[in-house]
C-alpha cells in the first residue's frame, strides 16, 4: 500500500512543525499564520487517518477471508475483544 514505511519521515514532518509553529508563536500579530499552520496540520492529519482506514479494511478483508477458510466463526472483533463464543487471536 501507499505510505508504507512512512513512520519515520512523519515524526521528522512533525518535529520541524513543532520547531516552525514554536518560531511563529514567538512573533506578535502572527494569528493568520498560526491558523494556516492548523489549517495545513489538519489536512496531513486527516491524510494519514484515511490511510490508516485504508490499512484497517485491509486487515479486516484479511481476517474475513481467514475466517471463511478456516470456518471458524465469531473470532476476535475489531478492538480485540472475543465474539460470543468465540475467542481473541493472539499473534
Amino acid at each position: 500500500m501507499a505510505g508504507r514505511g512512512r513512520g519515520t519521515s512523519s515524526y521528522r514532518h512533525a518535529h520541524q512543525d513543532i520547531r516552525a509553529f514554536a518560531a511563529i508563536s514567538r512573533e506578535e500579530g502572527t494569528e493568520a499564520r498560526r491558523l494556516a499552520f492548523f489549517e495545513a496540520h489538519r489536512g496531513r492529519v486527516l491524510e494519514r487517518l484515511r490511510e490508516t482506514r485504508a490499512y484497517l479494511a485491509a486487515i479486516d478483508a484479511k481476517i474475513a477471508y481467514y475466517r471463511a477458510v478456516s470456518g471458524e466463526r465469531g473470532g476476535a472483533q475489531p478492538g480485540g475483544r472475543a465474539a460470543a463464543g468465540g475467542r481473541a487471536a493472539h499473534h
